[in-house]
Parts: C-alpha cells; sequence; structure tokens
C-alpha cells in the first residue's frame, strides 16, 4: 500500500492509479464498525429485554443484512472508480440525485462533527491540563490531515485501528464476563416481544448499513481484476 497525498476528489480513478489489496477492505470495516457508537449500542439493545437468544438473532441478521448491502456496493468501487454518490448518479440523474447528495452532506458534517466533539473530552479526560476547546481543535486538525492525504492514509490507519480496537473490545468482553450477576438479573426479567425483536434487527442494520453512501469511495482505488488477500 502506498501512502501519498490524495490528489483526486470525485473524479474517476484511471487505471494507472490503481492499488491497493482486497485484504484492506476487511480491516477498514472491522475497524469501523468497532467504534464508541458500538458502545451505545449494546445498552440500546439491553433496554429492549430480550431474551438472549433472540438478542443473538437480532445481532446476526442486522449485521449480515447490513455487511451484505455495504458489500454489495463497495464492489462498485474497483468497477467504476467513483465515489458511491457519484455512481447513484447514473441511476436517478443530476437532479434525482441532489437530495441524495445533500442529506450525504449534512451526514458527514453531523458525523464529523460528533467525532471531533468525542475526540476532544476523551483528550480533555486524557489529559485535564488541556482545556476542551483545544481538545476538540486537536481532534478537528487531526481528521483534516487524514483528509487530506485521503484512501491511502485511512487504510493505513484503519489496519492499525483493526488491531487495537479488536484487543480493547476483547478487553471489554472480558472484563463485562466477571460481572454475571448483571446478566443474571438480566435473564430474569427479559420477555420476547415481536416489536422490541423489529427494533432491535432495525438498529442493527441501520447502523451498519448506514456506511452505504460511502461504501466505494473506500474501495475505487482497487484494479478491477481483484489481488490477492495477502
Amino acid at each position: 500500500m502506498t501512502s501519498v497525498m490524495e490528489r483526486l476528489g470525485i473524479e474517476h480513478i484511471p487505471e494507472s492509479m490503481r492499488h491497493g489489496k482486497t485484504m484492506y477492505q476487511f480491516t477498514l470495516w472491522f475497524a469501523s464498525n468497532l467504534t464508541v457508537a458500538d458502545y451505545a449500542l449494546g445498552p440500546i439493545l439491553y433496554t429492549l429485554g430480550l431474551p438472549i437468544p433472540w438478542l443473538a438473532l437480532a445481532l446476526a441478521l442486522g449485521n449480515v443484512l447490513g455487511g451484505l448491502l455495504v458489500g454489495l456496493l463497495a464492489a462498485m468501487g474497483p468497477t467504476y472508480g467513483y465515489p458511491q454518490i457519484m455512481i447513484s448518479r447514473a441511476a436517478y440523474g443530476r437532479v434525482g440525485n441532489l437530495p441524495f447528495a445533500i442529506t450525504n452532506w449534512v451526514s458527514t458534517l453531523g458525523w464529523f462533527s460528533v467525532n471531533a466533539i468525542i475526540g476532544g473530552y476523551i483528550i480533555n479526560y486524557v489529559d485535564p491540563r488541556i482545556p476542551l476547546y483545544a481538545a476538540i481543535l486537536i481532534t478537528v486538525i487531526t481528521q483534516f490531515i487524514i483528509a487530506l492525504f485521503g484512501y491511502d492514509i485511512i487504510h493505513r490507519s484503519e489496519y492499525i485501528l483493526s488491531i487495537v480496537l479488536g484487543i480493547m473490545f476483547a478487553v471489554s468482553l472480558a472484563l463485562s464476563l466477571t460481572k454475571p450477576h448483571l446478566l443474571s438479573a438480566y435473564l430474569r426479567t427479559a420477555t420476547f416481544n415481536p416489536f422490541n425483536f423489529a427494533i432491535a434487527l432495525a438498529t442493527v442494520f441501520s447502523y451498519i448499513m448506514s456506511w452505504g453512501p460511502y461504501a466505494s469511495d473506500y474501495s475505487r482505488y482497487l484494479p478491477r481484476t481483484p489481488v490477492g488477500p495477502g
């Protein structure tokens, strides 16, 4: 994997600039779905009070269906060489695609702001000597630098984070297993409710499929002919 500054925006990626391996698609999406939002997703499902087997089914179905959708969209990247919103313009037309593009821009701006604020609070928590406004500014600058270098640095960062965040989630799981009384209390009150199951399924599915508008953005530099996983 190379590491150069991004030179293209929404333009088509020519064959001469294609590079990368499919393995980095796995580490990208693995790390992207091991973020702080996942810690919020768990409590939401917990409050639904479903039995563990039904919760597991909702998690499995939501992840599989959402991941399948994102995967199918990401597969368009090497074929068309365009960002996802540009690809959708071929189906909806310039005018028809405009509402989707505007909505996606607002959503992206929102996520940028959320990441900056949460990152700022984390930095301030680790080192209270850094004012919150300065910590948020550090996060904003970091995101700007990553965006400036673009595709390659994103994949490289997510490759590292897939390991770091994977270990952190494993530790979190181990710590949760040291408190079996919490699970026992939950099991005593858990009951199946089809409405709550639908909410759980929709929550998990929507969380994964929310990456859809960007899916091919992270695969459009791949060669049309797939390169091995190594």
